[in-house]
């Protein structure tokens, strides 16, 4: 998947949207002066957006959601400190719920969760790591009912990763061996 950041995807949301009046626009985020709207992603029924913004501390990029509508952004990821950043995220395919990784829990270390696009808590995913671990990759089944993903220590030369399987509210991890 490609992300599009920044001036690059306002173009391209632009180019692809008929030319509106002052009236139409809708501001979806909401943020102090200094934060900035970094990555986004389309919920599959159009009716969300997931976007990254550092809307209460400058320099964290926590996980926000806003319905395309317009209304009350919620953040859905934890707050982070400065320097911190939600990594990949994804819409479920019946757009129920996101699943993204982020360093919630321990400083640094990028773990699995899923949270509701109503917002609320958050659920941890990802069993207990092993040092220096984080959670490399995931996707979610087509079906939406579970999340497969990796684990292992970020930029390992020979591309280890330990395998799992999850259910996407959460639950029994099942551990399905070393991939490459």
């Amino acid at each position: 998947h490609r992300v599009l950041t920044g001036a690059c995807a306002a173009m391209l949301v632009a180019a692809a949207a008929p030319v509106a009046t002052a009236g139409e626009w809708i501001k979806l985020s909401d943020g102090l002066s200094f934060s900035d709207v970094g990555r986004f992603v389309v919920s599959p029924d159009g009716r969300y957006v997931a976007y990254t913004h550092d809307a209460a501390v400058d320099g964290a990029d926590e996980l926000y959601i806003a319905a395309v509508q317009g209304g009350t952004p919620v953040r859905l990821s934890a707050l982070l400190p400065s320097g911190s950043w939600v990594g990949p995220f994804a819409f479920t395919p019946d757009s129920s719920r996101v699943v993204y990784t982020a360093p919630q829990d321990e400083a640094g270390v990028h773990e699995l969760y899923s949270a509701p696009v109503s917002g609320g808590s958050y659920t941890k995913l990802n069993a207990a790591l092993e040092s220096g671990d984080w959670v490399t990759r995931f996707e979610i089944s087509p079906d939406g009912i579970r999340v497969v993903y990796g684990a292992g220590i970020p930029g390992n030369p020979l591309g280890y990763v330990e395998i799992y399987s999850v259910p996407v509210g959460g639950g029994t991890v099942q551990d399905l061996g070393v991939g490459g």
